[in-house]
């Protein structure tokens, strides 16, 4: 139970640092939905 607990906790660990190196990139994305989403208004360049 602890052998996968700690895989789990290393794992977690691994996705939180591909977050950390892509958060621009992520933000970029949303902003950009939400952009063509709404309909390319102009208070969406606030992001």
């Amino acid at each position: 139970m602890l052998i996968v607990k700690m895989r789990f906790s290393e794992g977690f660990r691994r996705t939180e640092r591909y977050i950390e190196a892509h958060y621009a990139l992520l933000q970029f994305m949303f902003s950009f939905f939400c952009f063509s989403a709404v309909g390319y208004r102009p208070y969406l360049l606030s992001f």
